[in-house]
């Protein structure tokens, strides 16, 4: 993800950015950040980026990372059809009720999803180079 877009959001907030740099930031920092660089998807929901996750799955989806998109929205699927709040607070919450065996269960579905984690940030840069006239 571009540095520009990043210092672009904490200055301006998302609203700011073009509709292809937002699906790309939100794929990057909702993410390829948090799940990638952080390996952390079984603790995914206690962080802030969670705040956004059916943007950040619909995000994946547009610039064509659809198997960790997946991954993601089987992971939301475990606390329920509503999936986790969009509420950290809320969700803290939601994370407790859903127990201990959490980290398991996340792996048990990554380990059912095969390339989940495939090359996002490759994939964002090609939606971004394909769609350069629209930022």
């Amino acid at each position: 993800m571009p540095r520009d877009h990043q210092t672009r959001v904490e200055r301006e907030g998302l609203p700011s950015l073009s509709v292809v740099q937002r699906t790309a930031w939100l794929a990057d920092a909702g993410y390829v950040y948090p799940v990638i660089e952080c390996d952390s998807l079984a603790y995914y929901f206690e962080r802030d980026e969670a705040d956004r996750w059916p943007e950040v799955v619909a995000a994946l989806r547009l610039v064509g990372a659809n198997k960790p998109a997946d991954l993601l929205l089987a992971v939301a699927n475990l606390f329920g059809p509503a999936g986790p709040s969009l509420n950290r607070d809320d969700r803290i919450h939601q994370l407790s009720a859903l127990g201990p065996n959490l980290p398991d269960l996340v792996e048990k579905l990554a380990e059912g999803h095969p390339a989940g984690n495939e090359e996002v940030d490759l994939l964002i840069l090609i939606y971004l180079l394909e769609n350069e006239t629209a930022v």
